[in-house]
């Protein structure tokens, strides 16, 4: 799911930036999602697992737009970055790390709730079982 949310990304940023652009942000986010994202989302399953339907869908959401969020502010509550203290909100909103900080926790979200699809799990299973019979 974080090599999909990543590639994702990176065919949006192509088109819009470029494949430089895109290639040096993957770069930094591939790692990120990694070590943050899949994480936050296992938090989330296991803290929400009582939860069904679409309360579970909204909290889920809500927990990983709140970590993508410290996930930005937490240097400048410890004092690394400076400059994100002295924005006002809009400033912030318009910040392109936080715009993609939400924006992929947002992606790897949908992408979770996506494969939770009965319907989708049932097909991944025929696909798997039908590969686990090509075994030599």
């Amino acid at each position: 799911m974080a090599i999909a949310t990543c590639s994702i990304a990176l065919l949006t940023f192509s088109l819009l930036n470029g494949v430089d652009f895109s290639l040096f942000a993957l770069m930094y986010l591939m790692p990120i999602v990694f070590l943050y994202g899949m994480p936050v989302s296992v938090l989330s399953d296991f803290a929400l697992k009582s939860f069904k339907g679409s309360t579970r869908r909204a909290l889920s959401l809500f927990i990983h737009v709140v970590f993508a969020t410290l996930f930005i502010l937490t240097p400048t509550l410890v004092g690394w970055e400076w400059d994100i203290m002295y924005m006002d909100i809009q400033e912030l909103l318009m910040n392109f790390f936080f715009i993609l900080a939400i924006l992929t926790a947002t992606l790897f979200w949908l992408l979770d709730e996506i494969l939770r699809i009965k319907l989708l799990q049932d097909k991944c299973r025929w696909v798997l079982n039908f590969i686990g019979d090509l075994k030599v």
